[in-house]
């Protein structure tokens, strides 16, 4: 990049081969200031920062971690307003709709750093590298949280979090509880969380009586709001109690987050895009649960594991209030769009 604020360009202090196959296509896909600019109408829009380090830049996640930081001051990361901690999945995957929208919705000023942990697609991620997963976030988190807290409060960028699938567990499971996660951060957006995600399983077991298990109403939704809608993230019925926003994404037929989920439970009641002849079955259901996860990206937006529009409402949300104007939620949806999932 020839870009002073990307990993692999002229002021980042990591080579563009080390970062990885994944991570040179998160840099590449990052917005500037123009783009950003012709979709918000805002002039003084700022260039983002994106920084990735790769496996191999060292052994341990504790070192990449401060590699990170050094990283995020060479490109001016924290002179931003926000930064965001991206959760990738397997070999370091990112959602590029996620990314841009928040992007857009900060109108640029904004650092997203992340951090590989993994070579191996994020099936196999999941079989033999969950623990690198949850080291890998929460050092990176660690080591942030202590750079933040050596600048003054009135300079300070806000710290977010956010992650897809596999990345939604490495973030989210950096974390003791969702209420440790609103205190430590600014805001969270988790996308389709794995339904062996240990925060997302306390949200699902503590939720109110009455409330779906594929949307869980945890205590008044002041702190936490689990959405699959954006009618459900703008629910007028429910007010945030907290400044620092939990968001998760979530469809009744995602079977990612369903997979090792008690069908029955989870069938009662039935999600509106879960076909009326779907059956809970002892072994069988988790057979066909494990095989339509290959294809649960394949469907269309709105259903499965494909979530991209809500996230632009889910940031509105995060980076507010206020919230971001219908308009501008409109042309950001539109700017995405285009992207591959």
């Amino acid at each position: 990049p020839e870009s002073p604020y990307r990993s692999g360009g002229p002021e980042s202090t990591v080579t563009w081969e080390s970062i990885g196959r994944e991570g040179r296509a998160f840099i590449h896909q990052g917005l500037t200031a123009s783009d950003i600019s012709g979709v918000v109408g805002d002039p003084a829009a700022a260039e983002p920062v994106r920084a990735f380090i790769g496996g191999e830049a060292a052994p341990t996640a504790t070192e990449r971690a401060q590699i990170a930081v050094a990283e995020l001051r060479a490109l001016g990361g924290f002179e931003r307003g926000a930064i965001a901690v991206g959760g990738g999945t397997g070999s370091g995957w990112i959602d590029p709709k996620a990314a841009n929208a928040l992007e857009y919705a900060t109108h640029g000023d904004v650092a997203i750093v992340s951090m590989q942990y993994s070579y191996l697609p994020s099936f196999m991620s999941y079989l033999v590298d969950q623990s690198r997963s949850d080291t890998n976030a929460e050092q990176l988190i660690t080591a942030l949280r202590v750079e933040l807290d050596g600048i003054a409060a009135d300079q300070r960028p806000e710290l977010y979090v956010f992650g897809e699938s596999l990345g939604a567990f490495s973030t989210g499971n950096a974390f003791t509880s969702v209420e440790d996660m609103s205190t430590t951060t600014d805001g969270a957006l988790l996308i389709g969380p794995p339904s062996f995600d240990t925060t997302w399983q306390k949200v699902v077991a503590a939720r109110e009586p009455g409330s779906p298990a594929w949307r869980p109403l945890y205590g008044d939704g002041g702190i936490v709001r689990v959405a699959t809608t954006d009618a459900d993230l703008t629910d007028q019925t429910l007010t945030w109690t907290t400044d620092n926003p939990i968001i998760y994404l979530t469809h009744a037929s995602d079977l990612i987050v369903a997979w090792t989920a008690n069908h029955a439970e989870w069938l009662d009641p039935r999600g509106p895009d879960v076909h009326p002849l779907v059956t809970a079955w002892p072994v069988v259901s988790g057979l066909q649960a494990t095989v339509d996860q290959f294809g649960a990206n394949g469907v269309p937006a709105g259903h499965g594991h494909v979530y991209d529009e809500t996230v632009v409402t889910a940031w509105s949300e995060i980076v507010g209030p206020p919230s971001l104007p219908d308009a501008e939620i409109e042309a950001i949806i539109d700017a995405i769009s285009c992207l591959e999932h």
